[in-house]
């Protein structure tokens, strides 16, 4: 199982939106999602298993910004 920061962008194995991951279950290791839909904000609780990372796939920089 990958380990999940909270800000990493995650996507379900199955399919989906991109999400933000905003926060995570100490006690059952679960994932709180975040991901927008046609405007709308949109939360999911999700195991870490039904999940994987986008963050590793592109270069996520946002134009002006420096790291």
């Amino acid at each position: 199982m990958s380990e999940y920061n909270v800000g990493d962008c995650v996507r379900l194995k199955s399919g989906g939106p991109e999400m933000t991951i905003w926060g995570k279950d100490a006690g059952s290791g679960e994932l709180l999602c975040q991901w927008f839909e046609e405007s709308k904000l949109h939360n999911f609780i999700f195991r870490p298993d039904v999940l994987y990372s986008i963050d590793d796939r592109r270069d996520r920089t946002i134009p002006g910004e420096t790291r």
